[in-house]
């Protein structure tokens, strides 16, 4: 018998083997693609979050300006 031809039994396990590591990198796969829908919407969030936060701050400098402004104005007229 030749040991270097595999057998029947051989290629069985070799197929057996190579579906599961093929249903593995599958499965892997598919949690990549979820860990990755997951981490766009979390991007997304967090560029809302910073939009909405930029905005504010615009606000409140404005608000402040105007304060200064305002206060260096009755500075004046005392």
């Amino acid at each position: 018998k030749n040991e270097n031809i595999p057998t029947s039994e051989d290629l069985i396990r070799i197929n057996r083997r190579e579906t599961a590591d093929a249903k593995s990198r599958k499965k892997a796969a598919e949690q990549a693609v979820r860990d990755r829908s997951r981490f766009e919407k979390e991007l997304q969030t967090a560029d809302q979050i910073l939009k909405k936060l930029s905005e504010e701050f615009t606000k409140v400098s404005e608000q402040a300006a105007a304060g200064k402004q305002s206060a260096e104005t009755q500075k004046r007229l005392c």
